[in-house]
């Protein structure tokens, strides 16, 4: 699972906490020297996040509060499937 939070609009993500990776994580192999070199950097504590593009095909929940308008947090399972809305846990 990959928690991190998104603004849904914009479809940009940051990263914040992310599983043990093996070498078989999918970050590690994409074609782009400089998203590996980010992970790599988020790793060993040089990165705080991990800035990364999303495609959402459906709705999600949206927090409330305006400071937090349109950021939400999502937990993925490893296929990059959205599971659940960390806000208010639904089952998506």
């Amino acid at each position: 699972e990959y928690v991190f939070y998104t603004n849904a609009s914009q479809s940009v993500a940051h990263i914040t906490r992310l599983p043990q990776m093996e070498g078989s994580a999918p970050f590690l192999h994409t074609r782009s020297t400089k998203m590996r070199d980010t992970v790599l950097a988020f790793q060993t504590g040089e990165a705080d996040s991990i800035r990364t593009t999303i495609r959402l095909k459906f709705p999600v929940c949206i927090e409330a509060d305006p400071a937090f308008q349109r950021l939400t947090r999502f937990i993925l399972k490893h296929n990059n499937k959205i599971v659940a809305c960390g806000r208010c846990l639904a089952i998506l």
